[in-house]
């Protein structure tokens, strides 16, 4: 058998107990290339683990007792996983996932079957990790090169030039703009914050709250309270709805962190 160098995270999902301990047994027993870290016979039980344990692959029994798959996936805001369906004689379900070129498994599940499904979507996941890891690259070096620029500032007495990189924060403060700079100057703009927004939208500051941006490369640490504490020593607060976004965005993109590990509790 051809294993891909990589190790991939399932969840299986069937209501029938059997069928989601034979395949754990199987894929933990034959297949080292992936582990288990879930197995659902409930749909509470796979919502909440599809949420809380972002795995890369999830076998999906079509039939949930009074429910069906399709209902659970459009309960998930975002999936980022690859799909294994199962299904039993359901000659209409079939039909449609072998004519969608959908990855399917029907029951009884023989192993050969099985394999070619896991190595079908093993394939898929890499290509979509390579391509992630691709992009992420591409947007890191664009920052790189924005954060090579100087931009300039307004204030009472003339113009002021920084370098992007050396600029801490941004505060708004009524009409103007307090500049925090790495050298410990403060710089009072007579230019509104959303002015500062729009100057460096494609830099690596994010507006974390109505009246802070700030410079990501400038973080120091991150609680899960939702607040920033900054180079200069400054507490920073995230908005609420900020968060999420903050930590997809400025979290995984800057550190890489695991996908579980992102899952944090918002309060």
């Amino acid at each position: 058998m051809n294993q891909l160098p990589l190790n991939c995270s399932i969840i299986i999902v069937d209501d029938n107990v059997v069928v989601c301990q034979n395949l754990e047994s199987y894929i933990e027993k034959y297949r080292p290339d992936f582990h288990v870290l879930k197995t659902c016979s409930s749909v509470h039980c796979a919502l909440e683990s599809l949420q809380t344990l972002s795995p890369d692959l999830v076998l999906l029994d079509i039939n949930l007792g009074s429910r069906d798959s399709f209902e659970l996936i459009n309960e998930i805001k975002e999936t980022t996983f690859e799909l294994i369906f199962i299904t039993g004689h359901d000659e209409y379900a079939l039909t449609a996932l072998k004519y969608a070129d959908i990855n399917h498994l029907l029951k009884p599940i023989c192993h050969n079957q099985l394999d070619t499904a896991l190595d079908k979507a093993k394939e898929k996941i890499i290509s979509r990790k390579e391509s992630s890891s691709n992009e992420l690259v591409k947007q890191n070096l664009l920052y790189s090169e924005k954060d090579q620029t100087k931009i300039i500032i307004p204030e009472t007495s003339g113009y002021e030039f920084v370098f992007i990189r050396d600029i801490i924060r941004c505060e708004g403060w009524s009409k103007y703009t307090k500049v925090f700079l790495i050298n410990g100057r403060l710089i009072t703009s007579s230019y509104n914050l959303g002015h500062y927004r729009k100057l460096l939208a494609e830099s690596s500051s994010f507006h974390c709250h109505k009246s802070h941006l700030i410079n990501t490369k400038h973080i120091q640490r991150y609680t899960n309270t939702g607040i920033v504490h900054m180079r200069d020593g400054s507490v920073i607060p995230v908005s609420r709805r900020k968060k999420e976004q903050f930590l997809s965005q400025v979290i995984k993109n800057n550190f890489l962190f695991p996908n579980h590990i992102l899952r944090l509790q918002l309060p």
